[in-house]
């Protein structure tokens, strides 16, 4: 009974750490605090998963990202022959209101040739296809634009020079029938200009489906 009692103590003894001293517990500390340390951090942005909730610093991250990435498209679209294009036809097409507006400087500047035919010449690939086609139509367009520009150019020179100079009454003035008296300035018929960009605008549409 009595061998029976020792064998169970010795069974149950339970066996106690070894001491450790104050150095070791320290080094142990600093070692563990090392490790943590140097473990390395990603800086990778990763999208939640679907459903998840954005922080505001995901968020806020995520639209700059969208944004720059936006603009970065846009510019790229804006770069393209064919958008340059466009933005000719379209400053083109409001070249009326200008005409109707006596605003000739800006009227020039829209339609200046060298620039068209510039523009219409980078926006043709090369070996394309449509290279003949769109030549004849640069070509019809030119010669629709020039008269506009002469008219533009001589309404310029009439601006000018002083209405004094060239005998006509001043505004609200009405001319009496004596010799040296004022006349009436012309009536500037701007009908043919109008119809010309008209029909330049329209070109302009023939070159940009034949290379679309």
């Amino acid at each position: 009974m009595l061998a029976l009692f020792v064998g169970s103590s010795l069974a149950l003894r339970i066996d106690k750490p070894a001491p450790v001293s104050r150095r070791g517990a320290l080094s142990a500390g600093a070692f563990a605090a090392v490790a943590v340390a140097v473990q390395p951090v990603s800086a990778k942005f990763v999208e939640p998963e679907e459903g998840a909730v954005f922080t505001s610093k995901q968020k806020l991250k995520a639209e700059l990202a969208a944004a720059a990435a936006t603009r970065t498209e846009e510019e790229r679209i804006a770069a393209l022959p064919i958008t340059k294009l466009k933005v000719v036809r379209d400053k083109i097409a409001e070249g009326s209101v200008l005409v109707d507006r006596g605003n000739w400087d800006e009227l020039r500047a829209r339609i200046e040739l060298q620039e068209v035919n510039d523009v219409v010449k980078r926006a043709v690939p090369y070996q394309s296809p449509a290279s003949q086609d769109v030549a004849a139509l640069k070509t019809k367009l030119l010669a629709q634009l020039r008269p506009v520009d002469e008219f533009a150019y001589k309404q310029q020179k009439e601006e000018f020079m002083p209405s004094i100079l060239k005998d006509y009454c001043a505004p609200g003035v009405v001319p009496r029938d004596e010799p040296g008296a004022c006349k009436l300035r012309p009536v500037l018929d701007k009908v043919p200009a109008q119809a010309r960009l008209k029909d330049a605008v329209a070109t302009l549409d023939a070159i940009i489906k034949a290379l679309s």
